[in-house]
């Protein structure tokens, strides 16, 4: 028992050097970070790019078959505060602040924003924020 302890030990020990290394590298590489009225960015020396915001839903109440969606001509268009690679496509998630659930349903995502959208199960008739992260590159 006493081994296989030890070897759990230096596991969980090395996991954490190799994590803490790994932060330590990406810490040092920031070039550039700021903000602006469309959110916050942050830029890595290896090409990599983060930005957060937020965006705003009117309601969550057109029909669409059993769901609920945000009307067409409501969804708001969303820039990204700092444009990624043109020709290139981030990853983006986003997150409710409210505890009421919904699927956010992004479409036109590009390298400088996307249509914000969700949908739900019930009619929703109140304004909806989420907040979003969008990862991708900044460079070749």
């Amino acid at each position: 028992m006493a081994l296989y302890k030890e070897h759990i030990t230096h596991r969980i020990e090395d996991d954490l050097a190799g994590r803490n290394q790994n932060w330590a590298a990406l810490d040092g590489s920031v070039i550039e970070s700021g903000s602006n009225t469309n959110g916050t960015w942050i830029r890595f020396s290896s090409g990599l790019q983060i930005c957060f915001g937020s965006f705003t839903l009117p309601s969550v109440s057109t029909a669409w078959g059993q769901l609920y969606m945000t009307h067409s001509g409501s969804r708001p268009g969303v820039t990204f505060p700092k444009s990624f690679r043109s020709g290139t496509t981030p990853q983006v998630i986003t997150s409710p602040t409210d505890a009421n659930l919904y699927v956010s349903a992004l479409s036109s995502i590009t390298h400088s924003g996307f249509v914000g959208n969700a949908v739900r199960g019930t009619a929703y008739e109140n304004p909806v924020t989420f907040s979003y992260c969008a990862m991708g590159v900044w460079k070749a």
